[in-house]
C-alpha cells in the first residue's frame, strides 16, 4: 500500500532587498522554485491527475475528481455573472478606464484570475501597453510569475517576474525572465533555472511609475480552495477504486468443485471447462458432488456509508454545497437556500475583500498609463481612484418570484430606489441600460395609444353625422 505524502507548507510573500541584483534575483528565484512543487502538486489534482493509493494491485484507479468541481463551482458563483465597475460621479477619468475596461472583455480576465486563486491560492495580472500605448492585461499563474516585495513596513513590490522556457533546434534550454521593476523592464536570462542569470539589454522605461505585475490572493493564508481537503479527496478515491476491485474479484471469483474431476491433465481440465461454459450444465456422479465461488463477502450497505460521509465531510470543509444533494435541489425557499449557501459567502466575501485591493492597483496602474502628464500632457492624475470599485455579482440561485414581489414592496414603501431594486435582480445585467429599455418602452406605448386616441377621436365626428344623416333620411 503506498502512504500518503505528508502535507507540502504553504507559500508565503518572497522578500527581497530593494535594489535589484543577480544575487538578490537568485535568491528569489531559489524560494520561488521552492513552491512549484506545490503548485504543480495543486494544478495535477485540479485537472485530475491523482494519485491512488489502493490497497490491491489491480489496475481500477478511479478519480472522482471533487477538486475541479469545488474551482468551478466558486468561479461560477462568483464571476457566473460578470463583475461590474463603478467610480464616482462626472469623473470622466474614471469613466473612461471603465470604458477600456469594458472592451478589452475583462470579464475573461477576472474569470481567470478567478480560477487561478481558486487552485493555487494566488494569481498574477500583467498591465501592459500595447503597440499602440493602449493598457491592456494578460493572467498568469504562479507556476509562470511571482512578486518580489521588500521587507519592511511600507511592504511594498520591488519587482515582479514572469519565467518563459525556450528551447532551441538542438534542444538546449534557455530561461528567460521578464522582470518589472517600478521603473523599467528588464530581461534576464540563463541556462539553469539556479542562475547565474544576466541581463540581456539595457532596462527599458515602462512608464507606470511602479510595478505592473499584480498580485492577488485568494486569503491571508494564501491557500487554494480545495487544498484542505486533499486527504479526503485521496481517501474518496481509493475507497472507489477498492470497490471496483471487489466487484471485479466477485465477478472472477474462483469455483470450488467437490466430489467430481474434470480431468487428469490439463488439455482435459480445459475442455470440460470449455464445456461446462458453452452448454452451462455440470454433471456429478453421486450426490455427495457440489460446486461453489469462493468469494469474500462484501458489506455494500457499510462501505457506502462511508462514502457517503467522506463526500459530506468534502463539501463541508470546502464550504462548497453538493448541488446534487435532493434535499438542496427540492428546497427552493430562499431563507433555507441561504443557510445552505452561507459558508460559500463567507469564503466569497474574503476573496472579493482581497480582489478589491489587486483592483485598485490595476485602476492605478491603467490611469498612470491615460492620464500620467509625462505620457499625455493634455491630462492630469485626478481620477478619484478610491472611487472605483469592482461589484460582483454572485451567481445564486433565486426565487424570482419572491424577489419580484420583496422589491416591489420595498420600492413602494420608498425604503428603496428603482435603480437599486434593479441591480439587485440577476436577470438584470445592466440597471442603467435596463432602466432606458423600460422607458423606451414607456414612450412607445404612450405615443401608440396617443395615435388610437386620435385616430378614433377624428372618426367619431364622421361616424356621429353619418348616424345623423340616416335620422333625417
Amino acid at each position: 500500500m503506498k502512504t500518503m505524502d505528508a502535507p507540502i507548507p504553504l507559500s508565503n510573500k518572497i522578500r527581497t532587498q530593494t535594489e535589484i541584483t543577480p544575487k538578490s534575483i537568485k535568491l528569489a528565484m531559489k524560494e520561488w522554485d521552492s513552491y512549484q512543487t506545490r503548485y504543480d502538486s495543486l494544478h495535477d489534482y485540479f485537472i485530475g491527475n491523482h494519485p491512488i493509493y489502493s490497497e490491491s494491485d489491480n489496475e481500477n484507479h478511479i478519480v472522482s475528481n471533487l477538486c475541479y468541481y469545488i474551482v468551478s463551482a466558486f468561479k461560477g458563483y462568483m464571476v457566473g455573472h460578470p463583475p461590474e465597475y463603478t467610480c464616482a460621479d462626472e469623473d470622466a477619468q474614471a469613466q473612461e478606464i471603465i470604458d477600456l475596461y469594458q472592451k478589452q472583455t475583462k470579464s475573461k480576465v477576472e474569470s481567470e484570475i478567478a480560477q487561478n486563486l481558486s487552485i493555487y491560492g494566488v494569481a498574477y495580472e500583467l498591465v501592459y501597453l500595447d503597440e499602440k500605448g493602449i493598457p491592456k492585461s494578460a493572467v498568469f499563474s504562479p507556476r509562470d510569475a511571482f512578486v518580489a516585495y521588500a521587507g519592511d513596513i511600507e511592504d511594498d513590490s520591488v519587482f515582479g517576474a514572469i519565467r518563459y522556457t525556450e528551447k532551441d533546434e538542438n534542444g538546449e534550454i534557455t530561461y528567460r525572465l521578464y522582470l518589472y521593476s517600478r521603473t523599467d523592464f528588464q530581461i534576464w536570462t540563463s541556462k539553469s533555472m539556479n542562475g547565474p542569470w544576466v541581463m540581456e539589454s539595457d532596462p527599458q522605461p515602462h512608464g507606470f511609475q511602479r510595478v505592473p505585475l499584480i498580485e492577488y490572493t485568494n486569503n491571508s493564508e494564501r491557500m487554494g480552495d480545495f487544498e484542505n481537503i486533499i486527504p479526503l479527496q485521496d481517501a474518496y478515491n481509493k475507497l472507489m477504486s477498492d470497490r471496483l476491485d471487489d466487484k471485479d474479484a466477485f465477478v472472477r471469483a474462483i469455483m470450488v468443485i467437490t466430489g467430481h474431476v474434470f480431468g487428469k491433465t490439463p488439455e482435459e481440465v480445459d475442455e470440460s471447462v470449455a464445456s461446462v461454459k458453452k452448454h452451462r450444465v455440470m454433471q456429478f456422479d453421486d450426490d455427495s458432488g457440489s460446486a461453489s465461488y469462493l468469494e469474500k463477502t462484501m458489506d455494500e450497505t457499510g462501505v457506502q456509508v462511508l462514502q457517503d460521509q467522506i463526500k459530506n465531510d468534502l463539501h463541508k470543509l470546502a464550504m462548497v454545497p453538493d448541488l446534487s444533494d435532493e434535499q438542496f435541489a427540492s428546497n427552493a425557499s430562499g431563507v433555507a437556500m441561504a443557510y445552505k449557501l452561507f459558508g460559500t459567502d463567507q469564503k466569497v466575501a474574503e476573496k472579493i475583500s482581497q480582489f478589491q485591493a489587486g483592483f485598485m492597483r490595476r485602476c492605478k496602474l491603467y490611469d498612470t498609463a491615460l492620464h500620467n502628464p509625462m505620457r499625455t500632457p493634455d491630462k492630469d492624475t485626478g481620477t478619484d481612484i478610491s472611487a472605483m470599485k469592482i461589484v460582483f455579482k454572485l451567481n445564486s440561485p433565486q426565487d424570482l418570484s419572491y424577489m419580484a414581489s420583496a422589491l416591489t414592496t420595498l420600492v413602494s414603501d420608498g425604503i428603496i430606489s428603482k435603480a437599486t431594486a434593479r441591480a439587485n435582480l440577476l436577470i438584470v445585467r445592466d440597471a442603467n441600460e435596463e432602466a432606458e429599455l423600460v422607458s423606451a418602452e414607456r414612450d412607445e406605448d404612450d405615443a401608440r395609444n396617443k395615435a388610437t386616441f386620435e385616430d378614433d377621436y377624428a372618426r367619431r365626428p364622421t361616424e356621429d353625422n353619418d348616424d345623423s344623416e340616416e335620422e333625417r333620411d
